[in-house]
C-alpha cells in the first residue's frame, strides 16, 4: 500500500495553492484583456499621422459615451469643423474603447486622471494621445464647477463644460500651446510656448490679421488673438491664425 507522510501532504498542499493562484492571476489577465479588447474606430483618416483615443469615466450609459465622442469628433465644435483640424482632418484617426480600469480624481477643483491606468486602458487602440471623458452632471457642475486638465499626452475632460474644452486641452498636449488667460502665481517659459511673445509680438508680426494683445499666461506676455480658444472658448470660437499655424505645423512634415 502507498503511504503519504506529512511532508508529502504539505508539499501537495503548497503545490495546489500555488497552482490555484497562478491560474487565478492568468484568469484575471484574460478578463482584463477582454475588458480592453474592443477598440472601436470612430474615424480613420486617409493620411493619418495622429491617433486619438477616447476613454469613458463615470458613465452609466455606454450609448451616451459614444454620442459624446461623436460630438467631440464630428460636431459643430469638434475636430472636423474647427481649424486647423478641419483642413487636416484626414491626418487624424479617432478611436474609443470602454474600460472600467481608469483611475481619476478631482484635486483642487481639477479633474485629473492617472496616466498609467489610462495608457493601459487605451493599449488595444493605436494611441498617440488619450482623452478621458468624465460624464459629469451639468447642474452639479454649475454648483461646484471643476476644471479639465492636460498632462503629457493625456487630457482629462469635464463633459459639463463647453464642447470646445476638448480642443483647448488637446492644443496643450498636441501643440504645446500655453493658456492665453492670465492666472496669478503662474510663471511660463516664453521660449517653450510659441503662442506667447514679448511686446510688439515679433514671432507673428509677419502674419496678416494676427494681433498683439496683452496677457498670455502672464500679464507681461502677449497673445495673437483677443479672445480665442486658448483664452476663452465661450467668447472666442477659433484659435486664431498664428495658433492655427502652430497646430498644423507638425502635420506638414
Amino acid at each position: 500500500m502507498f503511504h503519504i507522510n506529512k511532508v508529502q501532504i504539505l508539499v501537495i498542499i503548497i503545490f495546489a495553492v500555488s497552482l490555484f493562484f497562478i491560474l487565478k492571476i492568468n484568469q484575471d489577465n484574460i478578463e482584463y484583456s477582454k475588458g480592453n479588447i474592443d477598440c472601436n474606430t470612430v474615424y480613420q483618416g486617409k493620411n493619418a499621422k495622429v491617433n486619438v483615443v477616447f476613454l469613458p469615466y463615470g458613465y452609466g450609459d455606454e450609448k451616451r459615451f459614444y454620442e459624446d465622442v461623436d460630438s467631440y469628433v464630428n460636431g459643430e465644435f469638434g475636430f472636423k469643423n474647427v481649424e486647423p483640424f478641419k483642413s487636416n482632418f484626414e491626418s487624424f484617426s479617432f478611436y474609443d474603447i470602454v474600460s472600467e480600469n481608469i483611475k481619476c480624481d478631482v484635486t483642487d477643483n481639477t479633474f485629473i486622471c492617472d496616466d498609467l491606468s489610462a495608457k493601459r486602458a487605451a493599449a488595444n487602440c493605436p494611441n498617440d494621445y488619450i482623452i478621458v471623458l468624465y460624464d459629469r452632471d451639468a447642474i452639479r457642475d454649475l454648483i461646484v464647477p471643476i476644471r479639465s486638465s492636460a498632462y503629457l499626452n493625456l487630457a482629462s475632460i469635464n463633459t459639463a463644460d463647453h464642447r470646445l474644452v476638448v480642443l483647448h486641452e488637446f492644443a496643450h498636449i498636441y501643440g504645446g500651446l500655453a493658456d492665453e488667460y492670465v492666472e496669478e502665481g503662474i510663471d511660463i517659459d516664453i521660449d517653450r510656448f510659441q503662442n506667447c511673445d514679448v511686446k510688439t509680438c515679433p514671432r507673428w508680426s509677419h502674419f496678416t490679421n494676427a494681433g498683439c494683445f496683452e496677457g498670455c499666461g502672464e500679464i507681461n506676455f502677449y497673445r495673437s488673438i483677443d479672445n480665442g480658444i486658448m483664452r476663452n472658448y465661450i467668447l472666442g470660437r477659433e484659435f486664431g491664425i498664428w495658433n492655427e499655424y502652430l497646430l498644423a505645423l507638425p502635420l506638414q512634415s
